[in-house]
């Protein structure tokens, strides 16, 4: 098979405003509070699989494709941060019927954008692997499709942005799994290993091998791998990179653990946890704001994906919660998880019964939890502070008598309310006059030190 990609006729074809949701869509989400949940796609067609990605301008573009009776499109739509639609687009590919799937996107030079997917025609099984390039306007710049024989199965599992003016792609076509190109889709390199995830350094990459010895790649940027050893799980979900500089590793040992590692970056293993409560399923994992994890993912009874599931755990990966977001007989399938500035939760998917039009695009932004277990402040005292969000009282229960003070203060910095803790072990806050919103709720020893600032969500 030859290592480059042949330019693919293309034919554009924008679907009348009235079939493209021009105004968001509310979706259904359960569980705990949300800032907002909103549904997108098209009126006629079914919206699956896909991907997401935060945008150098600070926007959202979401990717999928866009399934009808005759022929499936390839749908875009770019939001604020807020998921307000700035454009929205459905794009055909080629004149004739054929089908589009396994999407994934990266920005590669500033406002530019490159999706990898796939088609096959006429509903034969061979399917051809496929680049796109469009601009921060969703204009395609061109469309190139992977030279050599259809595959029966193909996927893009990850496409990143390079070191060097380069785009690296994984997955499974045909007779090599990892692909660098230029930005003109040119591919520079190929090697032959099936990697579950990727992630570029300063001037080489880290990959993770499936199932295979020594299944952690050092690779250079010449494409030669310089060093392997073993990876903490045979088979590697996904990968984060942490504020430390470190790795957050979701993944599994076939018939023997599913869990969390944490590495550096030499490989070197921090801890493996395998007792997380964490569903052995696609999953998704960041690190949050306060170095506790989020993961999301989904439980299956049988082969359904009945129960769409965010999990916090602690930064050992000790668990701590779960919420169901979403229980059905229908799937209902994460595809991305985000954590803002403010640690708060974008979570993307798709769900089979959406308001539009069949399944439906899902973009979320779920309120950060707040560890409302225990927080350690002077003297070794613990305080529980909760419930968190809170409709009327705000309570605090101390581990033993405590004194000091509380502040609790609006989204201006204005103090609403405070008052004095004289050797108590618990008080309550007065929260039902309070505007729904986020407060700040500060507590303070006796020597007026401040020892506890914990986000408050007021519904």
């Amino acid at each position: 098979m030859k290592n480059k990609f042949l330019i693919l006729l293309l034919i554009i074809t924008t679907i009348a405003s009235s079939s493209l949701k021009a105004q968001n869509t509310p979706y259904n989400w359960r569980g705990d509070p949300f800032a907002w949940q909103l549904a997108f796609g098209t009126e006629e067609n079914s919206e699956k699989s896909g991907d997401f990605c935060r945008t150098s301008d600070d926007n959202y573009l979401l990717i999928s494709s866009s399934q009808g009776l005759e022929q499936t499109l390839l749908y875009m739509v770019k939001t604020t941060l807020n998921g307000e639609i700035i454009w929205e687009k459905t794009q055909q590919i080629r004149d004739f019927e054929y089908t589009l799937a396994n999407y994934k996107i990266c920005e590669g030079e500033e406002g530019y954008y490159y999706i990898g997917g796939g088609y096959h025609i006429s509903n034969s099984i061979p399917w051809k692997p496929y680049l796109i390039k469009i601009n921060n306007y969703g204009d395609t710049m061109w469309v190139k499709t992977l030279e050599g024989e259809p595959l029966v199965q193909y996927y893009f599992n990850n496409l990143i942005k390079g070191n060097d003016n380069s785009i690296i792609a994984t997955g499974l076509f045909e007779d090599y799994q990892i692909i660098k190109f230029n930005y003109q889709g040119d591919t520079v390199w190929t090697l032959n290993h099936r990697i579950d995830r990727i992630i570029a350094m300063e001037d080489h990459y880290i990959a993770f091998e499936y199932n295979t010895t020594n299944n952690l790649l050092f690779i250079n940027e010449n494409g030669e791998v310089y060093n392997q050893i073993q990876a903490p799980f045979d088979i590697t979900q996904d990968v984060t990179k942490t504020k430390s500089g470190t790795f957050l590793i979701k993944g599994y040992d076939i018939n023997i653990c599913s869990g969390i590692a944490k590495i550096n970056q030499l490989g070197e293993l921090i801890f493996k946890n395998c007792e997380t409560n964490v569903s052995n399923s696609p999953i998704y994992i960041q690190e949050g704001l306060n170095d506790n994890i989020l993961c999301l993912g989904v439980y299956y009874d049988g082969y359904m994906a009945t129960d769409f599931r965010i999990y916090l755990l602690d930064e050992n990966a000790e668990y701590i919660k779960d919420t169901i977001l979403y229980r059905s007989e229908l799937d209902e399938i994460p595809r991305g998880l985000e954590i803002t500035d403010e640690g708060d939760y974008i979570l993307f998917g798709w769900g089979e019964e959406g308001p539009i039009g069949g399944s439906d695009l899902i973009l979320a932004k779920m309120y950060q939890w707040q560890t409302t277990g225990i927080n350690e402040i002077a003297n070794n005292v613990e305080v529980n502070i909760f419930p968190n969000p809170v409709a009327d009282i705000i309570n605090l229960n101390f581990g033993e008598e405590f004194t000091g003070s509380y502040s609790l203060f609006g989204q201006t910095g204005k103090i609403i309310t405070e008052g004095k803790i004289n050797y108590q072990t618990q008080i309550q806050i007065p929260a039902s006059n309070l505007c729904a919103g986020i407060y700040l709720l500060n507590i303070y020893n006796n020597t007026n030190n401040q020892i506890i600032n914990n986000k408050i969500i007021k519904l």
